[in-house]
């Protein structure tokens, strides 16, 4: 097994398994987080609807622009869009 200088001294090997490890949980949180993100910004316009309480027929235009059509980005901003609207 060979370890690895730093600054004129030695570190162990278990140091460098250690610096996986926190790798390794960063890299899993880091992209927990932007999932999680990704999931909350597009159900957003179906949320901000039920809070306005709108009418049935509404909600349905609303998930079908922010679901189906989301993925074009424009379809999202037309769900959000019905979904503030007074």
């Amino acid at each position: 097994m060979t370890t690895k200088k730093c600054n004129g001294g030695q570190l162990s090997p278990l140091f460098d398994k250690k610096m996986d490890w926190v790798g390794i949980i960063l890299l899993y949180s880091k992209y927990t987080l932007a999932i999680t993100m990704i999931v909350v910004i597009a159900l957003a316009p179906a949320w901000i609807a039920r809070q306005t309480k709108k009418d049935k027929q509404q909600m349905g235009w609303v998930r079908i622009y922010s679901w189906l059509f989301g993925w074009t980005g424009i379809g999202w901003l037309i769900g959000l869009y019905i979904a503030i609207r007074k």
